[in-house]
């Protein structure tokens, strides 16, 4: 699919979704249980009316690659619509400038804008969110490659190898479409760091439609939809 430049100011005014939680965001405290709720779930939980929603007619109107993301302790999602692809990896902004960029299926490998940014991310050839496949092929474990910013060219670099412990197969609910798959958690460790991350895989595809990914240790976790997936290089 071809990237536009930019989206319409109004376009993204549309698009933009928020969700109001009156305080810590439900999404984490309820991952083990449900994993991650749908857009009906979280306004339950909210105990709020519901938000202005964003539409699958608007996505597809805009023609464009776009995803939607917010860190776990915010109340507001921003959609973030593509404006830049360089191979494998899709930069994404949002109309506050907030930007994501992503490797292949749904790997976040840079941030700007969200908190503390994430310089860059190098992870395995086989990593499963890079080049989607089948929850069953996964591999047991992958190394990735962490970089903050820090004083020096080269910033703060941490490694650290990541285990998949697949769940229940569950549905969620994103814009409109009802998905089919497997909940799994992605255990990571080394150098000094420690956290986990949370993928709904599809079921025929492996594809991750939506997680909570780790960004850094000021950062946390972003819960990231992808809502109109980008073309990539196989």
């Amino acid at each position: 699919m071809a990237i536009r430049p930019a989206l319409l100011a109004a376009l993204l005014a549309v698009a933009l979704a928020g969700c109001s939680s009156g305080g810590r965001s439900p999404v984490l405290g309820a991952v083990m249980d449900r994993f991650l709720p749908s857009d009906e779930e979280e306004t339950a939980a909210a105990g709020s009316a519901p938000a202005p929603q964003l539409t699958r007619e608007a996505i597809r109107a805009a023609g464009t690659p776009m995803v939607r993301g917010r860190l776990v302790d915010e109340n507001a999602r921003s959609v973030l619509s593509a404006v830049a692809q360089n191979g494998s990896y899709t930069t994404y902004i949002s109309r506050f400038g907030q930007t994501l960029t992503i490797r292949g299926g749904s790997l976040i490998t840079a941030s700007r804008g969200l908190g503390y940014d994430l310089l860059s991310v190098a992870t395995s050839p086989a990593d499963p969110a890079v080049r989607p496949r089948p929850v069953a092929q996964w591999p047991a474990s992958i190394t990735r490659t962490y970089r903050f910013p820090a004083e020096g060219p080269d910033g703060d670099a941490r490694t650290v190898t990541c285990r998949f412990v697949p769940g229940e197969p569950r549905e969620i609910e994103i814009v409109e479409i009802t998905y089919s798959g497997t909940q799994v958690e992605e255990i990571c460790e080394g150098d000094g760091l420690s956290f986990t991350n949370y993928h709904f895989a599809e079921s025929e595809t492996g594809f991750i439609r939506r997680s909570l990914q780790w960004l850094g240790p000021d950062q946390g976790l972003i819960d990231l939809e992808i809502l109109a997936a980008a073309a990539v290089p196989g």
